[in-house]
C-alpha cells in the first residue's frame, strides 16, 4: 500500500482533473492507510481532511491534533493545530498557534500559506495574495 501522503496527492490530482470517482477512491485509500499509522493522527491525512472533509472531520482532526501535539510537540504539530483551529472557526487561537509555529523559523511554503490564510481571517493584510502569500506582519508571540 502507498504512503497516505502519496494517496492524498493522487486524490487531489484526480479531483483537479474532474474525476471525482477516482478522487474519492484515493481519498478512501488514504484514510485506510492513515488509520493504520501509529499515533493520534497522520498529519498529512489531517491536513487533507481539513481541506477536503466535512465540519465533523474538522472537529475530529482538531481533537486529534491537540493529542498529537502533546505527544510530538513540533512545528508541524503546531501547524496542524493552527489549521484545524482555523477550519473550525477559531481564528484567534489559530493565529496564536501559528505564531508559535513560525518562531521555529522553518522554511516551508505550506506554513506560510496557512499563516497567510489565518492572518486574512483575523483581518490582517498579507504581502501577496494566493499561494505562498506571506503575512506582512505577524504579531509578537508574547
Amino acid at each position: 500500500m502507498l504512503e497516505p501522503t502519496t494517496l492524498g496527492t493522487i486524490s487531489e490530482a484526480y479531483g483537479a482533473m474532474g474525476d471525482s470517482a477516482q478522487a474519492t477512491a484515493f481519498a478512501e485509500a488514504m484514510a485506510t492507510a492513515a488509520l493504520q499509522q501509529p499515533g493520534p493522527i497522520h498529519r498529512a491525512w489531517g491536513l487533507f481532511l481539513l481541506d477536503h472533509g466535512t465540519a465533523r472531520d474538522a472537529r475530529m482532526v482538531l481533537a486529534r491534533a491537540r493529542e498529537e501535539l502533546r505527544e510530538r510537540p513540533d512545528v508541524y504539530g503546531l501547524d496542524l493545530l493552527a489549521w484545524a483551529l482555523h477550519r473550525t472557526g477559531d481564528h484567534t487561537a489559530a493565529a496564536a498557534a501559528m505564531r508559535q509555529a513560525l518562531t521555529q523559523q522553518t522554511e516551508d511554503p505550506q506554513l506560510l500559506v496557512h499563516a497567510a490564510a489565518i492572518e486574512r481571517a483575523i483581518g490582517h493584510p498579507v504581502a501577496v495574495e494566493g499561494e505562498g502569500a506571506r503575512p506582512t506582519k505577524m504579531p509578537s508571540p508574547r
